[in-house]
């Protein structure tokens, strides 16, 4: 478990695991089984908290099979995407190429 972050206003807490390798669907899977077993030993508001797992990874096969059945992932791709998209006051696109002018 890599990160723990809490919401104490709606009491949701996330736990996510990140893993700098390439992972397949079922390595996913485990990670996310693997999770759900270490929370019982973080205390904070155990009775009435909402929980959610993520994994980030630098690659993660059929992110969206995973995504499908309701797990949170995100790898490298994702976070790509994010970030050229948060820093780019203005994009277009050409036949051949996209581009971001960025501030």
């Amino acid at each position: 478990m890599d990160v723990v972050a809490l919401n104490e206003g709606s009491k949701e807490i996330i736990f996510v695991e990140c893993k700098w390798q390439t992972l397949t669907a079922n390595n996913t899977r485990q990670i996310f089984d693997d999770l759900k077993e270490k929370l019982k030993y973080v205390y904070w508001s155990n009775e009435r908290r909402q929980e959610h797992f993520a994994v980030v990874a630098k690659k993660i096969e059929n992110k969206s099979e995973l995504r499908d059945d309701g797990m949170i992932v995100f790898d490298l791709d994702d976070i790509s995407v994010k970030i050229k998209t948060a820093f780019c006051t203005y994009n277009f696109h050409t036949s051949n190429f996209s581009w971001c002018i960025l501030s």
